[in-house]
């Protein structure tokens, strides 16, 4: 049983301590300890585990904070990898073929889930990937907007962003290095990220860093997909005056749509959401 870092650490994936078992001995450590059970090399083995949680920790903000892994992991030792957990795992290791993560217990519909997510040009904004933590977002506001605005406007975003991953090296299997979003409805995670990027209208957008701490709101009117990807290339070359993402002082609202037609928003624009969108 090889035993590498706490998630919250730096060096998570680095190689702490292989402990071989024994009869009659059990091994008790912290959930957040990342550890593996190495191959056998002949016999069979059965793993006998208990798990001591408690509800009143698990619904603390102490919990949700032990579960989010270090942005800034030191390299990683490749025993201390994982192919369901780690996104770069190609990066440093062969591709599993479907047999071998089998048999070393690999959950296959967790990993199919994360890489189709990374092929979709635009996702959900209520229900962001955890990358959102970690990479560069375009997040596009369109709540409150009636259907046909809504729609428009996320065509607009569709196509740049497809031009954008177009003209970017993403290895297969691996996170682009700047993601799209876009909020149809108040739901979800979208109030919580309408604060950190300190906009207050619709339509709005803004360019979160959030490992950075740090935000570009886009000032202009003009949602045409040339100006948008005008911003989002300004970014990219760093040209963009950035924010701190914790100002308290959001923009000014500004009005686009009457109250009348605001009220109109029903669901998602056409018959593509941006979940299903790829």
């Amino acid at each position: 049983l090889t035993f590498c870092g706490l998630v919250t650490d730096e060096k998570h994936r680095k190689m702490q301590y292989t402990y071989a078992h024994e009869k009659g001995r059990a091994v008790i450590h912290l959930g957040r300890h990342r550890h593996g059970a190495d191959d056998i090399e002949s016999g069979e083995r059965i793993n006998f585990i208990l798990w001591s949680t408690s509800e009143k920790y698990r619904a603390s903000e102490a919990y949700k904070l032990h579960r989010l892994r270090s942005s800034a992991a030191d390299p990683p030792d490749p025993i201390c990898l994982s192919y369901t957990h780690d996104r770069d795992y190609t990066k440093y290791r062969p591709k599993l073929s479907k047999a071998e993560a089998l048999s070393r217990g690999v959950m296959l519909e967790a990993v199919e889930r994360r890489l189709d997510m990374y092929q979709r040009p635009v996702l959900d904004l209520s229900r962001p990937i955890e990358e959102i933590n970690s990479v560069p977002s375009v997040c596009l506001f369109l709540e409150g907007l009636p259907p046909y605005r809504q729609h428009q406007l996320f065509q607009n975003l569709m196509e740049m962003a497809k031009e954008v991953h177009a003209s970017v090296d993403t290895a297969e299997g691996q996170v682009p290095p700047i993601i799209f979003f876009v909020a149809l409805q108040p739901s979800g995670a979208v109030p919580q990220v309408r604060a950190l990027g300190g906009v207050t209208s619709s339509p709005a957008l803004v360019i979160l860093d959030v490992d950075g701490e740090k935000k570009y709101r886009f000032n202009s009117e003009d949602f045409d997909t040339a100006v948008m990807q005008s911003f989002v290339t300004s970014f990219r070359e760093g040209k963009l005056q950035a924010e701190p993402i914790s100002s308290e002082a959001p923009e000014p609202a500004k009005q686009t749509q009457p109250p009348e037609a605001q009220s109109l928003s029903s669901g998602t624009p056409g018959s593509q959401s941006p979940a299903e969108a790829r």
